[in-house]
Parts: structure tokens; C-alpha cells; sequence
């Protein structure tokens, strides 16, 4: 039997406690706590999808940013996709989806990324793989006592202002951090749970990082798991392992995350880090011309990539774009030769750098020239994907 389904926003109290249960079901870490997650993130963030009347299943998007070659682009993070277990396979997660992505196109969203529970089912949407997050850890006594250079000076986790001016630098070495809202922020220093302990690197007055950390017990093992870190130079990278070095006495294991390739751990004299879990995001470029033209490029490159995309969601989207860039910055225009042929999909792997064009073709995912190849190869050249935030 189909379903009459309607797409729209949260109105009433008992739409958010019947929203809240559903996300309850679907999400067992929520453990009775999806109404206040709700609250927390926000209400108007939330979309909903009803047969009838009944709500059957929602979603949030969070408006962010992201940064990609030292530019922002806007960005949409999709969180919390669940259907009732009752509804599930009758279509309704794929209008909810499909409505989301239309959405955050009429807003003017460049791009829109997420963590996907199953890659089938967003690949059907238009998201690709876009990078791994990866957590990282290492035994205290395998982390070398080095000079700490810079001294720690703990302070208040709500300290905002200090940590945005922090980590906003950081944002431009890195492609693929989150230009973060107040619900992602508050996430990084909520202490309803843990006690969370914040020091700043270098002292308030020369501010060179921050590390922000909660302690706990796991199978006989203390664990110091590190929320968010910001390390700008090498003396703050070199301390903080001098820092966390100390803790040897008490702390079994330090945890953090990062990319697939971990670049703080790089200097240490032997790398021991070990993976301890690691989780693929996707992304799904919403306005082709916004997200091309509002991404970062190399400094000083001139080039001109000629695309031919396919996208089956949003009609704008299909067809020939001409990438011009000119000593780094970038516009799009409608027409060209189309030498590089893909869906839109596939541009999200090329767009953040996970994959090289080549690799994409080897496997059959685009055709092109040789030289469109290695034009798209230049133009998106950067360091490896990473996520600064789990939504």
C-alpha cells in the first residue's frame, strides 16, 4: 500500500514529543532523551514527514559552513534521519530526503553533508563519499616525555570567545572543517554527562591552541578523551604531547579525532597511534555553480575545467558547466565542452579530494580526456579531507 506523505516543519508541542519518540527508536544512544536533543539542537531546525496526520518520521538541517580551500561554503548538515520502525521501506525516508535537498537549494545551500547508517540509500539521493573521520588513540606510556614548551592554562569551558578566535585559524588549514553554530559548540562543552576540563596552550595572552578533554573508566582502562583540540604551530603541536605525556601516572589511553592520516601525530618519533574507529561521510553538492564558485583553490592557479553532470533531483543542476579560475578564484557559467562527464554524486569525492579523478574513472564513475583529468586533478589539490564535528 503507497502512502500519501507530506513534507513540512514541526508546529506543535505534541508534534516535537511524537518526533522525540520516534528518534528515541531509531537512535539507541538517545535513550529517552530525543524530545530534549530536539530542544537543544532546535525545533525550527527540524523537518518532518506525516502520512495523514500522523508524523512518521523527521530529520534536522543544521545550517553550517564549511571550508574548502580557505573559503566557506555553505552547508547543509543533515542529522537524526529516522522513520517509525512501522513505515519503514514504504518510500518515506526517500521524500524526506528528496524534499530536505530541494530545501536547502531554494536557501541557497552550496553543499550538504551527513554520516550516513547505510551509503545505498544517500547514494540514491546524490551524496558521495566525502572523507573519514577517524578516532585515534595511544597509550600513555607510548607518547614520548618531551619538553613542553608552552605552558597550559586551564579555563572555563564556556569560554567561547577564546576558543572561536582559536579555532577559526585552524579552520584554514584544513579542508573540510565545520564553520560551527552555537548547537555545535555546545555539544563540544556539554558537562551534563562528564566533567569536561578546557586549557588554553600558550597562556590567554599568546593563545597558540586549546585542548578540551573529558576523563573516563572502560574495561579497566582510564581513558582521556579528547573533545576538540586546535594546535596552530609546532611548539603548541609539541606541547600538547608533552602535556598529555603527564598524564602517563593515571591515564591509560588518549583518544582524539582526526582524518584518516593523523598529522599532530606525525613529529612523534614512532607512531603509535592505533585506530580505534573510524566513520565515512558524505556529501552531496546541492547548487553546483555555489559550490563551485564559492570554494577555495590553489593560490595563483589559472585553469578551466569543462563539465558535463547529471543529477536526477534538481534540474539545475544537468547539463554543461564551465569552471573558470583565474589566479585562484573561481566562476561558473552554463556551457562548455563537457569533457568531464559524471553524475553529482561522483562530484563529491573530487570536490573534497578523497579521490583523485583518475582513481574515479579506473572504476568507471566519469569519463574524460586526459587533460580534463588532470586539470580536475590540479583544481581540487589539497590536504586530506577531515570533519572538525559529528552531526
Amino acid at each position: 500500500m503507497s502512502l500519501t506523505l507530506r513534507y513540512g516543519e514541526l508546529s506543535h508541542h505534541k508534534d516535537i514529543e511524537k518526533l522525540g519518540e520516534i528518534l528515541d527508536q531509531c537512535f539507541i544512544s538517545f535513550a529517552g532523551r530525543g524530545e530534549s536533543y530536539i530542544h537543544r539542537m532546535g525545533v525550527e531546525r527540524c523537518r518532518i514527514i506525516r502520512t495523514g496526520e500522523e508524523i512518521i518520521g523527521g530529520l534536522a538541517i543544521i545550517p553550517l559552513g564549511q571550508w574548502w580551500g580557505n573559503n566557506c561554503v555553505e552547508m547543509g548538515g543533515i542529522a537524526v534521519v529516522g522513520i517509525a520502525p512501522a513505515y519503514r521501506g514504504q518510500g518515506a525516508a526517500r521524500v524526506l530526503m528528496q524534499e530536505s535537498v530541494k530545501e536547502m537549494y531554494a536557501r541557497g545551500m552550496g553543499i550538504s553533508v551527513l554520516f550516513p547508517a547505510t551509503q545505498y540509500f544517500y547514494r540514491q539521493i546524490g551524496y558521495g563519499e566525502a572523507g573519514i573521520v577517524c578516532q585515534w588513540e595511544i597509550k600513555s606510556s607510548q607518547i614520548p616525555l618531551l619538553p613542553q614548551i608552552l605552558p597550559f592554562e586551564r579555563v572555563a569551558v564556556d569560554e567561547l570567545d577564546l576558543f572561536t578566535k582559536l579555532y577559526s585559524q585552524q579552520t584554514r588549514l584544513y579542508n573540510g572543517y565545520v564553520q560551527r553554530d552555537r548547537f555545535l559548540w555546545g555539544e563540544k562543552i556539554r558537562t551534563e554527562e562528564d566533567t569536561v576540563y578546557a586549557y588554553v596552550i600558550g597562556g590567554r595572552e599568546q593563545p597558540q591552541g586549546y585542548i578540551i578533554y573529558t576523563q573516563y573508566s572502560s574495561g579497566g582502562e582510564n581513558i582521556l578523551r579528547i573533545r576538540d583540540w586546535v594546535l596552530l604551530n609546532q611548539d603548541a603541536i609539541t606541547s600538547f604531547w608533552a602535556f598529555l605525556a603527564k598524564m602517563r601516572s593515571q591515564i591509560t589511553k588518549v583518544r582524539w579525532s582526526d582524518a584518516g592520516i593523523t598529522a599532530i601525530a606525525y613529529g612523534l618519533p614512532e607512531q603509535h597511534q592505533q585506530l580505534h574507529d573510524a566513520a565515512k561521510w558524505m556529501m552531496r553538492i546541492v547548487n553546483v555553480v555555489k559550490a563551485l564558485e564559492k570554494r577555495g583553490y590553489p593560490p595563483g592557479l589559472t585553469a578551466e575545467l569543462h563539465l558535463q553532470l547529471k543529477d536526477d533531483l534538481i534540474a539545475e543542476n544537468n547539463g554543461n558547466f564551465l569552471l573558470q579560475i583565474n589566479h585562484g578564484q573561481a566562476k561558473v557559467e552554463k556551457g562548455g565542452n563537457g569533457d568531464l562527464e559524471l553524475d553529482i554524486r561522483t562530484l563529491a569525492p573530487i570536490y573534497t579530494g578523497l579521490f583523485a579523478p583518475v582513481q574515479l574513472q579506473f572504476i568507471g564513475q566519469l569519463t574524460g580526456s586526459g587533460n580534463a583529468i588532470s586539470t580536475a586533478t590540479q583544481i581540487f589539490a589539497g590536504t586530506v579531507p577531515t570533519i572538525s564535528d559529528y552531526f
